[in-house]
């Protein structure tokens, strides 16, 4: 059966689908209340601190200084993977100051890549080096609300590569499709300085192949390409995705972490190395306010016309493991070309 909410939850794009959910026992279905309910108190209580300061500000995404610091130190410590880049600021009017990482011959074609949620643009280091070769030139973008190098609208930093001072702040990021695409759309004209005219391929893996997708669905001039890995909106509920996610923050210990990447990652050594430090600190050091994913309706996705290439992960968890459904969901996208791997959430590290 299925547990319609008792009443009206703030936020609704963090709770969506819920009312269709079957959790395997009511307690789940309590924590993932329970667990909005704090997240709107929280905020509550910030809107009005932010109000009586008359600022623009809601709160850091860090809980702390000394959480910045260890998280952009490991961010700078993956740049030092990277081909040769460079970091670009990008003031937006609405989400603060937007880092990019560009990196490729200037004269190439453009490649917008849009990494998954909770990880830094930093995240596409084993495949920005081949697609540079090839002659894209790439730019990879970090997510407005998370845990990154973006900066806030109303403080002071150095434009120095540390990523500033612990002031990131939380945004409300953009909801809806159109909000989404008319962001990106953007900073890819205004702010990357792309022509309007030119087209680009735009990548994205995971939170990222839901952002990417919404751009194709409602600014199909903007996509030449979309390469679409691990996307969400294809497979299960967000319900459940937050269940877990709200689990891992309200008890940031470290058997509850542990459970929680290994049903995120899996076991592969690549991406257990890469990725396991920083969601440990991400986990327990941030709070984060970032877009959230909904399911796609099949006339949404034959609004995509652009060819497309999606890779379909056979053990991945977020998405989802019944990968026949995966398929069928991306088949209603008109010119797509499907590819199954062997490999959890993320195979763009796993395979790169």
């Amino acid at each position: 059966m299925s547990f319609p909410l008792p009443f009206q939850l703030p936020f609704p794009h963090l709770y969506a689908g819920i009312e269709t959910v079957r959790p395997p026992m009511p307690v789940l279905f309590t924590i993932v209340t329970v667990g909005l309910l704090v997240l709107w108190a929280r905020n509550s209580i910030l809107a009005k601190k932010n109000y009586q300061h008359k600022s623009s500000s809601v709160s850091s995404v860090f809980k702390s200084k000394a959480y910045h610091d260890k998280i952009l130190a490991i961010y700078k410590q993956k740049l030092s993977e990277w081909p040769t880049h460079t970091s670009r600021y990008l003031q937006t009017q609405t989400y603060g100051t937007i880092h990019v990482l560009v990196s490729g011959p200037e004269t190439g074609n453009p490649m917008i890549l849009i990494p998954a949620c909770g990880l830094g643009a930093w995240s596409w280091w084993r495949n920005v080096g081949a697609w540079n070769e090839a002659g894209y030139r790439t730019y990879a973008i970090d997510n407005v609300g998370e845990a990154n190098r973006n900066r806030s609208n109303v403080h002071n930093h150095d434009d120095d590569d540390s990523g500033g001072v612990a002031s990131t702040t939380v945004v409300v990021p953009p909801q809806t499709g159109t909000e989404i695409a008319e962001f990106y759309e953007d900073v890819i004209v205004h702010h990357l300085g792309i022509p309007e005219e030119e087209p680009v391929i735009v990548v994205g893996a995971s939170i990222g192949g839901y952002i990417a997708t919404q751009l194709a669905i409602h600014k199909p001039r903007r996509v030449d390409k979309l390469v679409l890995i691990g996307p969400m909106g294809f497979g299960i509920s967000t319900a459940k995705i937050i269940l877990i996610m709200i689990c891992s923050m309200l008890f940031p210990i470290r058997w509850v972490q542990d459970r929680t990447l290994q049903w995120a990652f899996g076991n592969d050594p690549v991406v257990v190395e890469a990725f396991s430090e920083w969601f440990r600190l991400v986990m327990t050091g941030t709070r984060p306010n970032p877009i959230v994913p909904h399911s796609f309706s099949d006339d949404d996705l034959k609004k995509v016309t652009v060819s497309t290439l999606a890779f379909v992960a056979q053990y991945d968890s977020i998405v989802g493991r019944n990968v026949p459904h995966v398929m069928s969901r991306l088949k209603h996208i008109r010119n797509v070309q499907i590819q199954t791997v062997q490999s959890g959430h993320f195979p763009a590290i796993e395979c790169p």
